[in-house]
């Protein structure tokens, strides 16, 4: 092939990927599994406490335990080992690398024991939006594979369902299309949907409520009505707040 032959290529690629989807999956993509990979273990926003409610989720359990300090959650021992030296990392300065807590890799969370962990932070939402990463963790969580491990599995689920919201609002929209990958492409929102925790399939319905609304042609539209109402439903089980948006 020769250099012309493959510009050529590369400009009708680039045409082709220049439209508010193309752009959100090209630049959105790498973006989100660059910040899943990057963002030291369990130090998103309330990262630890998400975790720790998706990992008993993802065995079945949709409730929680009531102690004297609040609502709380199970959690494998290793998981709180691992918390405990990442932090002591932190706090010491050692930095948000591996170098000196590598073990963290390669600990398996498979001894079977289990300890409370306070979740009640998180009780604003429903289990519903934690059911993707709960769904990613959960053979992990049979195969007693690391926490850290079902850490990354359970971002990823959480961008894949942030991407994949803002690119089904994207297709609804017949306006402010741009506007809406616009948006989806800021910098912390992609932070946010590639953290785990609720806050990707939140962020997905407001997207996805806007393209809708973007189509709506006409107020006795009923098919954009009857997704508008399940899209409510969506955010008031997500993050009822955001449902005033």
């Amino acid at each position: 092939m020769t250099p012309f032959r493959a510009i050529a290529l590369l400009r009708a690629a680039c045409r082709k990927c220049w439209n508010p989807a193309g752009v959100l999956l090209v630049v959105g993509l790498p973006l989100g599994l660059f910040f899943s990979f990057a963002q030291p273990a369990w130090f998103g926003n309330d990262e630890s406490i998400h975790f720790a409610r998706t990992w008993q989720i993802a065995g079945g359990d949709l409730t929680e335990t009531k102690t004297p300090s609040g609502l709380s959650s199970e959690v494998p021992v290793e998981f709180l080992e691992d918390l405990r030296l990442v932090t002591i990392s932190y706090a010491t300065h050692w930095g948000p690398s591996f170098d000196r807590h590598s073990d963290i890799l390669w600990h398996r969370a498979d001894s079977g024991d289990t300890e409370l962990f306070e979740t009640w932070r998180s009780d604003i939402s429903s289990p519903l939006p934690y059911l993707p990463a709960a769904l990613a963790v959960a053979p992990l969580r049979v195969l007693g594979a690391p926490a850290y491990w079902q850490l990354v599995a359970g971002r990823l689920a959480c961008l894949a369902a942030y991407l994949g919201l803002a690119l089904a609002a994207v297709r609804f929209a017949t306006r402010w299309r741009w506007a809406i990958a616009g948006l989806a492409l800021f910098p912390p929102l992609i932070v946010q949907g590639a953290t785990l925790g609720y806050d990707a399939v939140t962020l997905g319905g407001v997207f996805l409520l806007m393209g809708i609304s973007a189509g709506l042609r006409e107020v006795t539209d009923r098919r954009a009505g009857a997704l508008l109402v399940l899209v409510g439903l969506l955010l008031a089980l997500s993050k009822p707040p955001y449902y005033l948006l």
